[in-house]
């Protein structure tokens, strides 16, 4: 195994500021929400000039994009921890989805991420991940789900994710449809309709979130 070439000075130096600058922006927008915090304010805290925040980052909302990617990255380790001893890639995956809802809806700085960044696309996607997807590729390999194409599902998966959370977060759906949606997505992969309907109704084992606070349905 090939041992990586070591890291330079400068290289160093250009990864911590930038390190600084996620980090301050991330406390800051935490503490005063993300409309009301400057560039000047993060730079402030980071203790960087003015210029530096331009060579990583294009505008104030950029720097959510690696804040998304973190949380996406470590929801992705919780959920997997969660749901390692499933030997049903239906339920793994079902549980996968109905918590990812949570975990954004759930979290003031990914749910602007995705909601009112007005990034592109591409980067969206690069602050949400790639939902499901292990799930999606096992149970394919199984027989369990009737996709011919991973990509197509992850796809339409991150749509009905976005589309959903936005009504959910406008008061025009309640949680309940978190669950809905899940029963959907399994029935698009071939789950039979009841079937489908079991596993999302099933209670939902209780993960913490990204940002330290357990998630799990709310009861009524």
């Amino acid at each position: 195994m090939a041992t990586p070439a070591p890291t330079n000075r400068h290289s160093r130096r250009r990864e911590q500021t930038r390190s600084r600058i996620i980090a301050a922006a991330e406390s800051l927008m935490r503490e005063q929400g993300v409309d009301a915090v400057t560039i000047q304010d993060i730079t402030e805290r980071a203790d960087v000039g003015h210029g530096s925040f331009y060579v990583h980052f294009e505008s104030k909302n950029d720097v959510l994009v690696p804040i998304a990617q973190d949380h996406a990255r470590r929801f992705s380790l919780q959920v997997d921890k969660l749901t390692g001893g499933y030997a049903d890639p239906a339920a793994a995956f079902a549980t996968n989805v109905r918590h990812l809802f949570r975990a954004i809806s759930g979290d003031p700085l990914w749910s602007y991420f995705v909601f009112r960044s007005g990034l592109p696309n591409e980067k969206l996607r690069e602050g949400i991940g790639d939902v499901g997807r292990r799930d999606l590729e096992k149970g394919r390999a199984s027989g369990r789900f009737l996709i011919p194409d991973v990509d197509t599902v992850v796809s339409f998966l991150l749509g009905s994710l976005v589309g959903v959370l936005n009504d959910v977060s406008r008061g025009l759906l309640d949680e309940h449809a978190f669950e809905l949606a899940a029963e959907l997505v399994l029935r698009v992969v071939g789950i039979p309709i009841e079937e489908a309907a079991e596993i999302c109704s099933a209670p939902l084992p209780r993960l913490k979130l990204v940002g330290g606070t357990p998630t799990s349905p709310k009861v009524a």
